[in-house]
């Protein structure tokens, strides 16, 4: 059994984040493998992989073959894949309207540090380099979690950027989401209208007294009900960070595969569905061009989800 002692310096990673560095021979799918098995826990308590950690805290690697497992190469199915498996909806001289696939990231953060959806863009538009206000986001206007797939629109000139930005701070742009919850959600149809703010931990708190914290608008309708699940059709007027994750979560909710915002039931009964993602994708965009034309796509949901839900029914 290998132990680690959570220091000053090391409070609010992640904790796969973390034993990632300590364990360079596994890769991160491999610690995350572990933490779900209950190979590695935090405390005693078996925890979520997203699990953010605190000063302090006591990680136990029990796997003894731990040290022992050698790093292996990604199969052909591996991030190229999901770099290789953007979609483009619609290019234009102005704006391109992609389908971000789940597990990449729109731009690189300090644990992403790479093969992001800007990197794919940079090198089949290199005009979006200098399109923006920030040169680390070019031509982004809005953005999906690394786990959510859908549709997104990227400028190709500043002339449509600030116009396209214009659009989502006066709220004129729609964005409606698939979203599949835990729990049967009794009324027809609501509205989540509250402050979101991110918390000490790192995630964000809804209704958070936070001085950063900022009004946030969800409104969802019931698509179908199962025997443990409701399929919503989503709609946001605001674009905070894991705003509908967030928000779902706050009523008792929680997105299926989202270990991050997992209501205390689901943690605690351990009825987690582990998806390798979150069950939303955001499924329809529309929006102005430069002529003043609306412009609307829709895309079809992803066959991982689609399986999901055919279990379910």
């Amino acid at each position: 059994m290998t132990k680690f002692l959570v220091e000053l310096g090391d409070g609010g990673k992640r904790l796969d984040q973390f034993l990632q560095g300590k364990l360079g021979e596994l890769s991160r799918s491999q610690i995350q493998k572990m933490i779900k098995a209950g190979e590695i826990t935090v405390d005693g308590k078996e925890v979520a992989v997203h699990y953010f950690l605190k000063p302090g805290n006591e990680i136990k690697v029990k796997s003894q073959s731990a040290s022992r497992r050698t790093k292996v190469n990604p199969p052909a199915g591996g991030q190229k894949s999901k770099l290789a498996g953007i979609k483009v909806i619609k290019e234009d001289k102005d704006y391109i309207v992609v389908n971000k696939p789940a597990g990449m990231v729109v731009h690189p953060d300090t644990i992403y540090k790479d093969n992001a959806l800007v990197d794919w863009l940079v090198k089949k538009y290199p005009e979006v380099k200098k399109v923006g206000d920030d040169q680390k986001r070019p031509g982004i206007v809005h953005r999906l979690d690394k786990d959510v797939s859908g549709l997104m629109v990227v400028a190709r000139t500043q002339k449509m950027f600030d116009y396209l930005k214009k659009q989502f701070q006066d709220r004129k742009v729609e964005k409606e989401y698939l979203a599949l919850v835990h729990g049967v959600v009794v009324k027809d149809e609501g509205l989540i209208d509250r402050p979101i703010g991110r918390t000490v931990g790192g995630v964000m708190g809804v209704g958070s007294k936070n001085k950063k914290s900022r009004e946030a608008g969800t409104q969802y309708r019931v698509v179908e009900r199962f025997k443990n699940f409701t399929l919503l059709k989503i709609k946001i007027f605001t674009g905070r960070t894991h705003q509908i994750r967030a928000h779902m979560k706050s009523i008792g909710h929680g997105l299926i595969g989202d270990n991050l915002y997992v209501t205390r039931d689901i943690k605690r009964k351990k009825k987690q569905e582990d998806l390798g993602r979150v069950w939303l994708y955001a499924c329809r965009l529309g929006f102005k061009d430069l002529d003043e034309k609306w412009q609307e796509f829709e895309v079809a949901m992803p066959e991982e989800l689609k399986l999901f839900l055919g279990k379910i029914k």
